[in-house]
């Protein structure tokens, strides 16, 4: 579709249902970058921005290391979870402050348990036909200004730049795991001290390639078995997952430390173990002196 095509009115008009939603698209996500929310779901992203200033943030990853009696330590602590962190809660009375997903298949295969979570929940847009319309979740964009390049084949990847995002509003980079569009969230409502925690960066992948049908996994895994997260649950055998990128992962999270240190802010790693070297350690216990 070239310029011509769309300054002509009778073109546009037979094809109006593609191309008109592709002119609101245009028009919404400029007035986004504008800062004017343009829908329900964006004046509730708009109402984050800088709401902890000032704040310090833990994001939780879903690792083995990941233990309840750290959780615990949290309970006053703005937080940051995601995925299938909902299978400790029968064990702790802390609740993250914020619940993210920006994983398709887990968004698909975990919709009703999601919905019923007492908390606030930030999920991306793209994942709204899994949910009731009148869900009580926060909508956020998906970018895909990464340009992450998977090879059906050999599994590498390319890359042409790389993007994080400062402003919530006009949307949240993929990043190939649900910790940088966290990072990304913690930046936007104003945190500069971020910790990670259960963050252990490392996979065993006991499980077979399987051709899928779900948009942008043309190719992912199919569970054998859980050794990869914090719960045993976690991952049961038949269960489809997508195939996890850390050499996508650590490019953005580079990316992440070059811009918080830009404006005074620091990530650290406070995992109880970890094989992520991007962020400089720090022991969780020191952060919760008696």
């Amino acid at each position: 579709m070239n310029v011509s095509s769309l300054l002509n009115p009778r073109y546009v008009w037979q094809r109006r249902r593609a191309v008109l939603p592709r002119f609101k698209d245009g028009i919404q996500q400029s007035l986004r970058h504008l800062g004017v929310p343009t829908c329900h779901a964006d004046w509730e992203i708009r109402k984050l921005r800088g709401i902890h200033s000032g704040r310090r943030g833990f994001i939780l990853g879903n690792g083995p290391s990941l233990r309840v009696d750290d959780i615990n330590k949290l309970v006053n602590e703005v937080s940051f979870a995601s995925n299938k962190i909902f299978l400790c809660f029968d064990q702790t009375d802390w609740r993250p402050t914020y619940y993210v997903v920006a994983d398709r298949l887990v968004a698909k295969n975990n919709a009703a348990v999601i919905e019923s979570l007492p908390v606030t929940k930030i999920i991306s847009d793209d994942f709204k036909v899994y949910f009731s319309p009148k869900s009580n979740i926060i909508w956020f964009h998906e970018l895909w200004r990464n340009h992450v390049i998977l090879d059906r084949l050999d599994g590498k990847s390319t890359r042409d730049g790389g993007y994080f995002s400062t402003d919530a509003l006009v949307g949240l980079d993929a990043g190939s795991t649900v910790v940088y569009s966290q990072l990304q969230l913690a930046y936007y409502m104003g945190i500069r001290e971020i910790y990670l925690l259960g963050l252990d960066f490392s996979f065993n992948v006991p499980s077979r390639v399987v051709q899928t049908i779900e948009s942008g996994y043309e190719r992912a895994l199919e569970s054998v078995g859980e050794v990869n997260h914090f719960h045993p649950d976690y991952r049961k055998p038949g269960e489809i997952w997508a195939i996890p990128r850390l050499d996508c992962q650590k490019v953005v999270f580079q990316l992440a430390r070059r811009q918080f240190e830009s404006v005074g802010g620091k990530v650290y790693n406070a995992s109880r173990q970890s094989k992520l070297d991007v962020f400089d350690r720090v022991d969780l216990e020191s952060l919760f002196p008696r």
